[in-house]
């Protein structure tokens, strides 16, 4: 029998999943892709008192072109509500959750031959209170539900990402570090110190719940409809009751998105504002180079919040900490960090470059695998379980 775990990153735009083993760690598939939209959309249901009919990631992502009231792209933001409204009415957003979470489970499941894992995590903001950390374990126990799996495990956000760094030969084993997870939705900073093989959260987290990839991606699709001599264009098809026009501000971020990110390896991309009659009968080229791309998105005093504000936080988050070991820098995690002058205004910041270890995507999930896959081996050795994981918006650590 294989000894595993599985860890998943539950984020507010995609969620991740992470298994680990005797092997390693590595990524778990869903659907054949690494990364999944927690995205989830609620069927009309006929008859009253019936079960929900849930579809979630890219799939429900593609129902919601047409049927935005039925559709919810950031559950996670909806956490503290405690309820989505989809479809017209209230619905637990811990059901949505758990919907959510259910694919990941099954295809875990089935990479074991249906072996129960010994450790499963999910992950969470180092800020969030008992009531919230709550909904998400009550969630995986209903994704797991009719499985012999053990109680789901919660880990701070921040400690799991921390975890990637433990073997960083460039880092000390007792330092200071700030973990900036710039995600599609989320900016949060926290600080956490790193003492051999134990990480803590000190100080208060701090964050920008407004601030994420997908502003920028719409920012760009702004601007590109205002290059071609069409302003305002974008915020009127998004804005439209018309479906037609809906499915084509969805198409035109989705296409903003993917020039973004591969300017963070390109300098100039060439994209294209898809047809959107009347206002504009035929697709027309567009050109966008990193520096529009930057001034869109940087910030700083008189604009839009951006990259400027979201390393502000850095130095919020230390003023807030007590003291402690020496600084070792800040670690970069998230899908939005690749963005090249993010890592220029932290040395700007901090006089250091910024700590890149690993896919930042996927850090979070590999690095609670990590934590889970320690837990288990120190487990073993003791011949004791380990305790729960308790988070605080002061500091997170393992109670023995």
């Amino acid at each position: 029998m294989t000894t595993w775990v599985l860890a998943i990153d539950f984020g507010t735009t995609n969620t991740v999943a992470s298994v680990g083993d005797d092997s390693g760690v590595r990524t778990l598939n869903v659907d054949g892709r690494p990364v999944m939209p927690s995205a989830v959309f609620l069927e009309r249901l006929d008859r009253p008192g019936s079960a929900e009919s849930w579809t979630v990631g890219e799939r429900a992502v593609h129902l919601a072109r047409r049927r935005l009231e039925q559709f919810e792209a950031n559950p996670k933001k909806c956490v503290a509500d405690g309820t989505l409204f989809l479809g017209g009415r209230d619905v637990p957003v811990g059901d949505a959750i758990a919907a959510l979470l259910a694919p990941i489970v099954d295809e875990a499941a089935s990479q074991y031959a249906r072996q129960p894992p010994a450790v499963v995590l999910v992950t969470h903001p180092a800020s969030w209170a008992g009531p919230r950390v709550e909904i998400l374990r009550q969630a995986v126990r209903s994704a797991t539900q009719g499985r012999r799996w053990p109680e789901p495990f919660t880990l701070a956000e921040p400690v799991a990402a921390a975890q990637r760094t433990l073997h960083a030969p460039d880092i000390a084993d007792h330092a200071r570090l700030v973990v900036l997870d710039f995600g599609g939705g989320t900016v949060d900073v926290s600080v956490v110190d790193r003492h051999d093989a134990t990480v803590t959260v000190v100080g208060r987290p701090v964050g920008l719940e407004s601030l994420g990839g997908e502003d920028f991606d719409m920012r760009l699709a702004a601007w590109m409809c205002d290059e071609i001599g069409l302003p305002g264009l974008f915020q009127h098809l998004a804005a439209s009751p018309d479906p037609d026009r809906q499915e084509r501000a969805v198409e035109l971020r989705a296409h903003a998105r993917i020039l973004k990110e591969e300017l963070s390896k390109r300098t100039v991309v060439h994209g294209q504002v898809y047809r959107s009659p009347p206002e504009l009968p035929e697709t027309v080229p567009v050109q966008v180079n990193r520096n529009q791309l930057e001034q869109l998105i940087g910030g700083g005093p008189g604009r839009e919040p951006g990259l400027a504000e979201a390393v502000g936080l850095v130095d919020h988050a230390m003023r807030g900490a007590p003291p402690g070991p020496p600084f070792g820098g800040v670690f970069l995690v998230g899908g939005s960090s690749r963005i090249s002058r993010l890592g220029v205004l932290v040395v700007e910041r901090t006089g250091r470059p910024p700590i890149m270890h690993g896919d930042p995507t996927t850090a979070v999930s590999d690095g609670a695998a990590q934590y889970g896959l320690r837990q288990v081996r120190g487990r073993a050795h003791h011949q004791a379980p380990a305790g729960p994981v308790v988070a605080s918006s002061e500091k997170t650590t393992l109670r023995s």
